[in-house]
């Protein structure tokens, strides 16, 4: 498909897989003997059938052949994408889930790997699969291309070869890396243990991190089902039963769990690798109830409060016996010292 502005192999590929479905599946006809007729019920049809976020990419795909065919005007005018609230995990159900994963595993990992049982690989390679869906935020398709030579336990990252956002954030001098954290890090490393004796049924699969160990895709890449069921038999085992542990609903958790965790919200950016910081508050849906929740609890700091206000506060932690006086007259005293300096800096336009 030649077009005017040239497309990444990776989104050339879905758009004619898009373009292909629809003629032969929907429409039933040639490109070259569509008619504006067909394009006008076919899109009737796809409003009746389907939700407006899915429709966007079916009318982008078409509008890249209608161009390619030289029908600029019978171009579709794309929906309105509607912002909806996604599933998401509590904490409470992640604990289960993570202690889940690692209780599958926890009579294997310290066996020599021609002991492990075909079942015990399993457990093994999916520990190190779910646990970087769960904890670094990544796309699902990344973790599947994850090449055994980017895990750098040093400077603690995957590096990655290709993304939905790679050129962008080449281009604003940063890395495409997926951050490991403990926990991932020592999965993979116990995975690495049966991965050095696993040899990739085809030469260009070898570089791969995940390679089945054993059955009847002994030596294949692993691909997105993989992915797909072994986060969801875990969520079921977990009992975790309100939600469906799919890898986007653990990507959108660990998105959400870092916009709770710290108040610089450039680093869940830096982790979910968003180019766009719109893109991330969009995982960060707070409601109204839980930003008054927020300030009436213990969470919320009291450096807005006037300072005879802090002080009150600080005496009624001394009667509760929260802080010894000791440690009150240093908050106290600290607090006057931090006064004072905001005063200066706002007379100096700092402030």
């Amino acid at each position: 498909m030649n077009l005017k502005k040239q497309l990444k192999q990776g989104y050339r590929t879905e758009t004619r897989k898009k373009v292909k479905q629809t003629l032969m599946t929907h429409i039933g006809k040639l490109p070259n003997d569509l008619t504006k007729e067909d394009i006008d019920k076919w899109e009737e049809d796809c409003y009746n059938r389907y939700k407006n976020n899915g429709n966007l990419g079916r009318f982008q795909a078409m509008n890249f052949l209608l161009t390619y065919l030289g029908h600029e005007d019978w171009k579709l005018k794309l929906p309105v994408v509607e912002e909806l609230k996604y599933d998401t995990i509590t904490e409470d159900e992640r604990e289960r889930y993570i202690d889940t994963v690692n209780s599958n595993c926890e009579n294997s990992l310290h066996k020599d790997v021609a002991d492990l049982t075909p079942r015990e690989q399993k457990h093994i390679m999916s520990r190190a699969v779910v646990f970087i869906q769960t904890m670094s935020a990544s796309r699902p398709s990344e973790v599947c291309d994850i090449e055994t030579r980017d895990v750098d336990f040093e400077r603690h990252k995957i590096t990655l070869r290709e993304s939905k956002t790679h050129e962008l954030i080449i281009r604003k001098g940063m890395d495409d890396a997926l951050l490991m954290t403990p926990q991932v890090e020592e999965a993979i490393q116990d995975w690495l243990k049966i991965r050095e004796h696993i040899q990739a049924k085809n030469q260009e699969d070898e570089k791969y991190l995940f390679i089945y160990p054993y059955g009847r895709y002994k030596g294949e890449a692993i691909g997105y089902n993989k992915l797909l069921r072994a986060c969801k038999e875990i969520g079921v085992e977990a009992g975790i039963t309100k939600v469906i542990t799919t890898p986007y609903c653990l990507k959108r958790t660990e998105i959400t769990r870092d916009c709770d965790r710290t108040d610089n919200l450039r680093i869940p950016q830096i982790r979910a690798r968003h180019t766009d910081f719109k893109s991330t508050m969009r995982y960060n849906q707070k409601q109204t109830k839980d930003a008054i929740e927020y300030i009436h609890s213990d969470k919320y700091g009291d450096a807005g409060l006037p300072l005879d206000m802090q002080k009150k506060k600080l005496a009624e932690k001394v009667v509760k016996g929260e802080i010894t006086p000791e440690v009150y007259e240093k908050l106290r005293a600290d607090l006057v010292i931090n006064k004072i300096e905001h005063k200066k800096n706002e007379l100096l336009g700092y402030g």
